[in-house]
């Protein structure tokens, strides 16, 4: 944990909330990324790339983690080199009561594809969604057509569940999705 938030270190990894004063790492990140994570993502506003916005977004992942526990946001940063973004893994809507789960989302510098970087930290964030936080299931939909994606759920044990027509609306148009879950075999109340 780092103040309250977690950080977790893997092989060539840190996953982490880079602190305010890192603004420019959110937007060098996605600006490097606009136009290769734009067949993947919702559709984005100018100010989601200005260092005004990451202010803000950076404030809010830290409550939604610690006030509210209902996301948690980190960020790839490689242990080795300059100091960067590769990459991002949130656990959002998370659920309690009988449910016990989350949905997961992911996204990777278009230059560090091919590396393994996305499997090496959804393991570890993934056991840590597991045993720190006692959630039961984690959901990933991937559009069908995004194949990396679906290779890293299959990679890390995720389980075919079913297809959606039309599940979300991504870079302006309808996207239909594959639906994969994980669940924690060693859950415990």
């Amino acid at each position: 944990m780092h103040g309250n938030y977690p950080a977790l270190t893997t092989e060539r990894l840190h996953l982490c909330l880079p602190a305010e004063d890192e603004v420019g790492l959110y937007v060098d990140y996605h600006t490097a990324n606009r136009n290769f994570h734009d067949a993947w993502s919702p559709s984005r506003a100018e100010e989601s790339f200005t260092r005004g916005f990451w202010l803000m977004q950076i404030q809010q992942m830290r409550r939604d983690y610690i006030e509210r526990g209902s996301s948690l946001a980190l960020w790839l940063v490689p242990r080795a080199g300059t100091r960067r973004i590769i990459g991002k893994v949130r656990y959002s809507n998370i659920v309690r009561g009988p449910a016990q789960f989350c949905f997961l989302g992911y996204d990777l510098d278009e230059s560090s594809q091919g590396h393994g970087y996305m499997t090496e930290a959804l393991a570890a964030a993934n056991e840590f969604v597991f045993r720190e936080l006692k959630l039961h299931r984690i959901m990933a939909n991937f559009i069908p057509r995004n194949e990396r994606s679906g290779a890293v759920l299959k990679r890390l044990s995720f389980t075919f569940e079913g297809y959606a027509r039309d599940y979300l609306r991504i870079n302006g148009r309808w996207e239909d999705h594959v639906l994969t879950s994980l669940t924690n075999p060693n859950w415990q109340p």
